[in-house]
């Protein structure tokens, strides 16, 4: 029973010394400072290591931006971390009017710890490498990957082509056009679909060159069974009249 009571004794100190912190009671999210009035941090030893009597003379700073953008904007001041509290006088200049203000504790055994984020008003002052339009970036805009996780790197702002698209054109180029023949183009010779006759070809796409004729021998059976033109008559009356002179020379010497 005295074994078993000891070794819940050393399990419970265990937890407690691997399971504490600082806690912040004010400011918090809802809380709101004022330039020129006074203000109180104040934390409490939420029952997680190190205790505050362990953490020893704690820095408390005033800090503006995120996470991956920590910047000071003003100490507050130095105080064992039993004090559990703090007074500040918030300074009209000590930066722009937002939520993103925050307090750090630290101390010398390497201890830190922060509150949430709170606002501050009333205030019109300027902090040296802090946007206030990018609180968690810096002046220029970017955010600095977080300490050995390389996936935080800021993203190139050009957008690699789509996964499977090689073909897609490049944002802004002009997309080919489509093979239109150009103006006045012949289709292509053998074509059966061509509306364009071959010349002197009779036997093409099934439509007679508009150039071809009737062959010469077609010609002659025509025009020889056409009667003989009238006017082509007349040319025979020399020849008829010197065989009727013939004919009747050779009768008058018979008669007589």
């Amino acid at each position: 029973m005295k074994f078993s009571a000891i070794l819940l004794g050393a399990a419970l100190y265990l937890v407690s010394s691997t399971e504490a912190n600082i806690s912040t009671n004010t400011p918090f999210k809802t809380v709101t400072w004022n330039g020129g009035e006074n203000e109180k941090v104040v934390w409490v030893d939420d029952g997680k290591a190190p205790k505050l009597a362990d953490i020893g003379i704690t820095t408390i700073d005033l800090m503006a931006g995120g996470p991956e953008n920590q910047v000071l904007v003003n100490n507050i001041g130095k105080v064992a971390a039993t004090a559990k509290q703090i007074d500040y006088n918030v300074p009209k200049t000590v930066g722009p009017p937002g939520d993103f203000y925050f307090i750090r504790y630290t101390a010398a055994n390497g201890f830190s710890a922060f509150s949430g984020t709170f606002s501050i008003a009333g205030v019109n002052g300027n902090i040296n490498g802090f946007d206030p339009k990018n609180p968690n970036g810096s002046v220029n805009g970017t955010v600095p990957p977080a300490a050995g996780n390389p996936k935080a790197a800021v993203p190139p702002t050009t957008a690699p082509p789509a996964a499977g698209y090689p073909n897609t054109p490049a944002a802004g180029a002009t997309p080919p056009t489509a093979n239109t023949p150009a103006a006045g183009a012949a289709p292509k010779a053998g074509n059966p679909y061509t509306t364009t006759p071959k010349a002197n070809d009779s036997t093409d796409a099934g439509t007679p060159a508009a150039s071809a004729s009737p062959s010469s021998s077609t010609s002659s059976a025509a025009q020889s069974s056409l009667p003989t033109p009238i006017s082509n008559a007349a040319n025979l009356l020399p020849s008829f009249s010197g065989v009727a002179s013939a004919a009747i020379a050779f009768a008058l010497t018979y008669l007589f």
